[in-house]
């Protein structure tokens, strides 16, 4: 039982009897009642109606499941509108229906662009040594035949080395992959004479894809799905013929090749 300190001595009287022990005390008091009280309990109820209309249901349910495109376009800097509008005015498509792009440049993006097939040579005979001393060299030369048998990369005989841009390559190895054990990546961040290099006369785009919440959210709205993978998706896409002296490389044989897809 809790009382406040304003009556508790009220309830106090002068007896006070101390057991042997002298640990208690037993002390006179008024009566105390304990005991329920009857209570009552009042319920209150509250009822609502709501018509709600099927057309404007609906129209909310997309608007809310919509992605805001107009946020999304205020969201964009002034380079990444540039791109989206470059593309539209400048893409075309083959007979088959692949697409033919032509890469954003900066303003006076070939001026600044220097010399660059001096190094990519000199990076190629870095590698070269250590690929005949082991398998590589043979994986590394089925990876770019691919590309000349695909059509995704010509031979070209011209070797001006005052305008084009030579891509230094390299490979990585995992043996552990059964498909694909060795890949080569080209470094089209490899400065020119002039420090420069195709990366940094590029304007960028922004990314235009889905991020990876929006992608997981909308594969488990439906009850069915199916996955698949495009096989060398990127090479799919054409780069406009006037702009492939920016995609050359070198190689050992010797030969230069120009790519003609985005690698």
């Amino acid at each position: 039982m809790l009382i406040g300190s304003d009556i508790f001595f009220d309830l106090l009287k002068a007896d006070k009897i101390r057991l042997a022990n002298g640990n208690l005390i037993l002390q006179e008091s008024e009566y105390v009642v304990s005991g329920k009280l009857p209570t009552e309990v009042t319920s209150n109820y509250c009822c609502v109606a709501v018509e709600t209309n099927l057309d404007n249901a609906i129209k909310e349910f997309f608007e809310t499941e919509s992605f805001p495109t107009d946020s999304f376009d205020s969201t964009k800097s002034e380079e990444e509108k540039f791109c989206e509008e470059h593309f539209l005015k400048t893409h075309s498509r083959t007979k088959s229906g692949r697409y033919i792009v032509s890469l954003p440049m900066k303003e006076n993006a070939d001026s600044v662009l220097g010399f660059s097939r001096e190094n990519a040579v000199k990076r190629l005979n870095g590698i070269w040594n250590k690929l005949n001393k082991n398998t590589l060299a043979k994986l590394y030369k089925a990876f770019l035949q691919e590309y000349l048998d695909l059509g995704h990369m010509q031979q070209i005989m011209d070797e001006d080395n005052t305008k084009s841009y030579y891509i230094p390559h390299h490979c990585i190895y995992k043996p552990e992959k059964t498909t694909t054990p060795l890949r080569v990546v080209f470094d089209a961040s490899a400065e020119t004479s002039t420090g420069q290099s195709l990366n940094s006369i590029l304007l960028n785009g922004g990314s235009i894809q889905d991020n990876l919440f929006s992608l997981v959210t909308r594969f488990r709205t439906h009850r069915y799905a199916f996955s698949a993978d495009i096989q060398n998706m990127y090479r799919q896409i054409l780069v406009e013929p006037s702009q492939r002296y920016l995609q050359r490389i070198v190689w050992k044989e010797p030969t230069i090749h120009r790519s003609k897809s985005m690698s």
